[in-house]
């Protein structure tokens, strides 16, 4: 479970001390997203073929196709993959500054974008500590490279697949390239 994100066992979270019940919703397949989003439109009597292109351009987030789905819906069709991409992008880089800067790990943020940068397409543990080495200049101890892949796991900015593989949770993040955290 993502507690550290939540922060359910920090006394001054509004959500500690209150049970709760852990619920994953992983990402859909290109089928499954096509479906959900047919079914959803078909709840308001339209008849949408454009599940393809939309899963092309956001991926199979459930969040992220409802947002797609909403603004088609009360705006039309014309902006709404645009819309949900420029919305997708700014609440990413909020939620990766907040990650940054609440987390203590500001000194490190060239790191942490580094990694991200190298996984958009997957990678490996041995990718990802090449690339921190030549961003450094430097060899890199592999206790760090442990400690930056498992903050990003944790805060599910990263997932780990098959054989040790590592891709970003949500494809989106590759549109997220300047991440400037205000009042820094």
């Amino acid at each position: 479970m993502k507690t550290k994100f939540l922060k359910v066992e920090k006394e001054n979270s509004p959500l500690y001390g209150r049970a709760h019940v852990e619920i994953n919703v992983n990402t859909f397949d290109k089928e499954t997203s096509i479906k959900f989003l047919e079914k959803g439109f078909e709840e308001h009597g339209i008849n949408f073929r454009k599940g393809e292109e939309v899963y092309e351009g956001l991926g199979g987030s459930p969040g992220w196709l409802t947002y797609y789905g909403y603004l088609y819906i009360k705006k039309g069709d014309g902006q709404a993959m645009e819309n949900t991409r420029m919305y997708a992008s700014k609440l990413l880089s909020k939620e990766l500054c907040d990650f940054l800067v609440e987390g203590g790990r500001l000194g490190s943020k060239e790191r942490y974008l580094r990694v991200l940068e190298t996984c958009k397409s997957g990678c490996s543990w041995k990718d990802i500590k090449n690339a921190l080495e030549a961003l450094e200049g430097r060899k890199v101890n592999d206790g760090t490279v442990h400690i930056i892949l498992q903050n990003l796991l944790d805060y599910s900015f990263l997932v780990l697949e098959g054989k040790g593989k590592y891709f970003l949770a949500d494809p989106l993040i590759k549109e997220v390239n300047d991440v400037k955290c205000s009042g820094l």
